[in-house]
């Protein structure tokens, strides 16, 4: 786990304990929050924070994934991190912003080059 997540969840953990079930984010009376009430406090920290009325909590989902993509992890690891049932599912909602490249070309370059007649 990246150190700064550590660090922050640790704090948070010491100071308010988990939830049932190892829950880090609870309400007042210990359970986990409901949806209503995430989505609404993430409006009113967004527009403290000045992010346009179209930005939602889950929108940090779609972050998440673009940011594991564009510092190269595979469909594998970006599947995991969502919590993905398969490979597929990542592919389908995400797999538009893997990169392009010509690796395959080139592994088959690589391969077949030295064999070529010419």
């Amino acid at each position: 786990m990246l150190e700064v997540i550590w660090t922050v969840l640790a704090a948070h953990l010491a100071r308010y304990g988990p939830g049932p079930g190892g829950v880090v984010f609870t309400n007042s009376v210990g359970n986990p929050p409901w949806r209503s009430t995430v989505n609404e406090m993430w409006h009113r920290a967004g527009t403290q924070a000045g992010l346009p009325s179209w930005a939602t909590f889950h929108d940090l989902r779609h972050f998440y994934a673009s940011l594991l993509i564009a510092k190269g992890c595979s469909v594998k690891a970006v599947q995991s991190g969502l919590g993905h049932q398969s490979a597929m599912e990542t592919l389908d909602t995400y797999g538009h912003l893997w990169p392009d490249s010509d690796e395959t070309r080139v592994a088959v370059d690589h391969v077949l080059g030295p064999m070529a007649v010419g």
